[in-house]
């Protein structure tokens, strides 16, 4: 809140390891998750009532690769090749749905190398080059440490994605004020734009 400062500690993992922590007892405020799928699933032993879920903000895949693009991959159709190492998140983690709903609407059957736990999985072992390719998000590639590029791809093969944010009840009880105010920030201009900053869009 204004003239109050909070230090913000935060916890990254891909979204299914976070409400696994969260149903073992973690503490946190906020969860910030990468589907509405997934946080509307959480329901944390000590609390009366689910957290309320905000549409956070809009993302969009790509395909990864190593840089330079050695293989010559343009598009989901070129991944349909046995002699590619190819995977995606698994299927109980938001990025492995979404890739997985890109590519039936491209009608293109693959199969994973191996079904990943997140995309920092994925985006390890391309950089390890352990991998030829991989469905991530578009955001990830925005980031200096990935060292991978790709290619996203185009808008009719986009599944919607919604980043969604809750502040989290402590036991038997609303949300702590600060988590509050945490999530009115990130869903006002200056946090929206701070988010559109880092190559995100808007929530659908």
């Amino acid at each position: 809140e204004p003239n109050h400062a909070v230090r913000v500690a935060v916890h990254s993992a891909g979204t299914p390891r976070l409400l696994l922590q969260l149903r073992e007892g973690a503490s946190a405020d906020v969860l910030a998750a990468a589907d509405r799928e997934s946080a509307e699933a959480l329901h944390l032993p000590h609390a009366a009532s689910p957290p309320v879920v905000h549409p956070l903000a809009g993302n969009r895949l790509a395909i990864a690769f190593a840089a330079g693009n050695p293989h010559g991959i343009e598009s989901l159709a070129d991944l349909d090749n046995p002699s590619l190492r190819v995977a995606l998140a698994g299927p109980e983690v938001p990025a492995g749905r979404y890739a997985r709903r890109a590519l039936a609407k491209a009608g293109v059957e693959l199969r994973s190398r191996s079904d990943e736990a997140s995309v920092q999985a994925l985006l390890t072992k391309l950089a390890f080059g352990e991998l030829d390719a991989a469905l991530v998000y578009t955001t990830d590639l925005q980031r200096p440490q990935a060292q991978v590029e790709g290619r996203e791809l185009p808008a009719g093969l986009q599944p919607e994605i919604e980043l969604t944010i809750s502040a989290l009840p402590r036991a038997q009880t609303a949300p702590r004020p600060q988590a509050a105010a945490f999530v009115r920030f990130a869903l006002a201009a200056e946090g929206q734009q701070i988010l559109r900053d880092h190559g995100f869009g808007a929530a659908r």
